[in-house]
Order: C-alpha cells, then sequence, then structure tokens
C-alpha cells in the first residue's frame, strides 16, 4: 500500500474505532442500567416489606392504647367512687390514698391518650409510606 492510501484510511479507521467504542460504552451502560433497576426493585420490595410490618406493629400498638384507655376510665370512675365513699364516711387516710390513686390514674389516662394519639399519626405515616413505596416499585417495574 502507497503512504498515500494508508493516509487516506487513518480517517476512516479511526470513524470505525469510535463507534465501535462508543457502541461498546452504551452497551455497558445499559447493562449497568439493568443492574441499577433490579436493584431499586428489590429495594422497593423491602421498603414494602418493612412499612407493611411497621403498619402492623402500629395498629397493634393503638389498640392495645385504646385498651389501656378503656381500662385508665374504668380506674378513674372507681377512685372517683371510692373517694367519694371516704369522704362520706369521713376516713381522711383513705381519702388521701385514693386521691393518690385517682391523681395516678389521670395522668395515666393523659399518657395513654397521648400514646393512642401518637399511634394514630403513626399509622398515617406508614400508610402514606406503604402507599408511596407502593407505586414506586410499579414505576421501576413499568420502567424496566
Amino acid at each position: 500500500m502507497s503512504r498515500k492510501s494508508i493516509v487516506g484510511l487513518t480517517p476512516l479507521m479511526l470513524a470505525f474505532a469510535v463507534a465501535a467504542s462508543a457502541g461498546r460504552s452504551d452497551v455497558q451502560k445499559d447493562k449497568r442500567d439493568i443492574r441499577h433497576d433490579k436493584h431499586d426493585i428489590r429495594h422497593d420490595k423491602h421498603d414494602i416489606r418493612n412499612d407493611a410490618r411497621d403498619l402492623r406493629s402500629d395498629r397493634r400498638d393503638a389498640r392495645v392504647d385504646r385498651k389501656d384507655v378503656a381500662s385508665d376510665k374504668a380506674d378513674i370512675k372507681a377512685d372517683r367512687a371510692d373517694l367519694r365513699d371516704d369522704r362520706r364516711d369521713g376516713d381522711k387516710a383513705d381519702a388521701r390514698r385514693d386521691a393518690r390513686d385517682l391523681k395516678k390514674d389521670t395522668r395515666d389516662l393523659r399518657q395513654d391518650r397521648r400514646d393512642a394519639k401518637r399511634d394514630r399519626h403513626d399509622i398515617k405515616a406508614d400508610r402514606r409510606d406503604l402507599r408511596h413505596d407502593r407505586r414506586d416499585l410499579k414505576h421501576d417495574r413499568k420502567n424496566k
């Protein structure tokens, strides 16, 4: 081959080499994107499972707190009746003890109501997170 023909073919060979390397990088990029998509889907599934577990736990806590509130209300009602009876009978020591129990039960009721409110808030947040994670999984699967 003459020097002119080699010089004439050099740009052509260079163009083919650039195209081949660009094609190879596209394939590598596609493989990386697929790997990342699989990773996203797997993590979305884990997020859904964890959020569902949190939601069940918060519902269980809310149910327990509702029962605690009901029992605290019954305790307060009984303590008020006992305090009323002790005051009527003139038994000051028992009246003081019943007043302390009433105060403690009132504090417990306030705390249990606060816990129940917090649990309702947690349930709402977990439901929202679960809904978002399910939407993300659906979106990731569709665009896979």
